[in-house]
């Protein structure tokens, strides 16, 4: 079963959003990102800002921000992700996975 994340009424969706299928158990982070000029969704995504950061513990970090699917953005091979975080110093936004 793939896990999902769900959104009272998002615009272009059914309400469901498929977050890549993991290698592991599923997603073990997610953040809600609310800096609209940070973390661009690519590698499939429209390249808008995400709205929601997802970890995984096979060490991928996905990324939605419209649409059914959230998409891949970085894969760390031997990883283990098991929360994430986002934080904002001055004016400088991290992601910590």
């Amino acid at each position: 079963m793939s896990p999902t994340l769900m959104k009272v009424s998002p615009a272009g969706t059914d309400g469901n959003i498929a977050i890549p299928p993991p290698g592991g158990p599923g997603p073990t982070g997610q953040v809600a990102n609310t800096n609209t000029s940070s973390f661009p969704v690519g590698n499939g995504g429209d390249g808008a800002s995400a709205h929601f950061i997802f970890a995984n513990l096979n060490g991928t970090i996905s990324a939605w921000d419209m649409g059914q699917n959230a998409f891949v953005q970085v894969t760390t091979p031997n990883a283990v992700y098991t929360g994430l975080e986002q934080i904002q110093v001055d004016f400088t936004h991290s992601l910590h996975a």
